[in-house]
Parts: structure tokens; C-alpha cells; sequence
């Protein structure tokens, strides 16, 4: 609710619930594709999973294809990291990066979240690996 008027700001089944504080997906993607230039923008997917009773966050993020080689991608999980806990005080469990183009989207261009949870469940992603 916004000045008496209801505004839907998203799915309430891809909420992300993490220590009792509630956490929109597209906000969260989207403080991780600000955080460097190789991470393609609205490609990217956010949710929870539960580890040993806790709801911990990972992050699928497309890189642009021109940026696979040479990305640092430790650099830019470490960055991923402190830029989530400045800005949303949200702790990163884990950090995927994905090829460009294989984020799972709905025809109209909408990210499919779920089915992003499922193919890293299923360990079906198509990973950008890390440089040696």
C-alpha cells in the first residue's frame, strides 16, 4: 500500500524469507548486476534454499559472453557479496555464473525462478567456470 492505492511488486511464492526478513527477488538481482559490468542485466535469478534448517541466498547471474574469459569471478562474488550486505544486509550463501542466454524465462521475457531453483537443484546450469 502506497498513499491508500495497492500496488503488486511480485510473486508472494518467490519471496525470499532469509533470518525473518522478507527480501524481493528483483531487488536483490539487481544490486548483483550493479556490481560489475560483465554481469548481464535483468538476467539473473534469486531464491533460497534451505541448508540445515536455514534459509540461505543464491544468486544466478548470466555473464555477457563477451566478458567470460577474462571476468575475475571470484572478484566479482566477493563484490556481489558486499554489495548485498551494504545495501540490503543480505548474506550471499552462493554465487553461480551462468552463460549468457541460458537464465530460464517465460516468452514475454519475465525470469522463471522456480525453474532457475530447479536446474540448480538438478545441477543442470550451464556455468561459466572459473579461470585457473
Amino acid at each position: 500500500m502506497h498513499d491508500g492505492e495497492l500496488y503488486i511488486t511480485g510473486r508472494s511464492k518467490e519471496m525470499i524469507i532469509v533470518r525473518g526478513k522478507n527480501y524481493y527477488p528483483q531487488d536483490i538481482e539487481l544490486v548483483v548486476q550493479s556490481c560489475d559490468t560483465a554481469c548481464r542485466p535483468e538476467a539473473g535469478a534469486a531464491f533460497s534454499i534451505d541448508v540445515d534448517g536455514e534459509e540461505k541466498l543464491i544468486v544466478l547471474q548470466e555473464i555477457l559472453r563477451k566478458h567470460e574469459k577474462r571476468v575475475d569471478l571470484a572478484e566479482l562474488e566477493i563484490n556481489a557479496r558486499l554489495a548485498l550486505a551494504q545495501t540490503l544486509s543480505i548474506g550471499l550463501f552462493q554465487l553461480i555464473p551462468i552463460k549468457q542466454s541460458s537464465c530460464p524465462i517465460t516468452s514475454s521475457g519475465k525470469i522463471r525462478r522456480l525453474e532457475a531453483k530447479r536446474l540448480y537443484r538438478e545441477k543442470q546450469l550451464e556455468v561459466v567456470l572459473r579461470n585457473p
